[in-house]
């Protein structure tokens, strides 16, 4: 799995969904961390970016809350327009409503901007490869 990070908005806080319990918090955080970053097919099924493939079950035994607490829980997050579900008998496709306005994409120049701005160490050039390795590798996933 591709490590990267997230971003997590303070205007969150505002969200009527944030306002509804801890659960509701830690599903929303584990979906933001878990959906695509790129497109990519998974058991040949096609998961776009923002989006991602789970089950009730799976998403119960990772936040250790019930299986119909999770249904309970994605059900609002539905209603309250931050997500969308379409479940078969064998998995659940999540997407992330607005996904982009949560996790945009970075050019290099911003990466490389940002970088400057917090004095990392990373040198311009490892960034521009870990660029180009990043859209590779969404292009491969993504022809497959």
């Amino acid at each position: 799995m591709q490590r990267g990070y997230v971003r997590l908005w303070r205007k969150t806080i505002d969200c009527r969904s944030v306002s509804r319990g801890a659960n509701h918090i830690a599903v929303m955080t584990w979906v933001l961390l878990h959906a695509n970053w790129c497109e990519r097919y998974v058991n040949g099924i096609r998961i776009e970016r923002g989006q991602m493939l789970t089950s009730l079950a799976k998403l119960s035994e990772e936040l250790h809350i019930s299986v119909q607490s999770v249904r309970t829980v994605l059900h609002n997050l539905t209603t309250d327009g931050f997500l969308t579900v379409k479940s078969t008998n064998k998995y659940s496709i999540i997407t992330v409503c607005n996904f982009s306005t949560y996790q945009a994409e970075e050019t290099p120049e911003q990466q490389t901007n940002q970088q400057t701005t917090n004095k990392q160490s990373t040198s311009n050039q490892q960034q521009q490869n870990n660029y180009k390795n990043y859209y590779q590798t969404c292009h491969q996933n993504s022809q497959q």
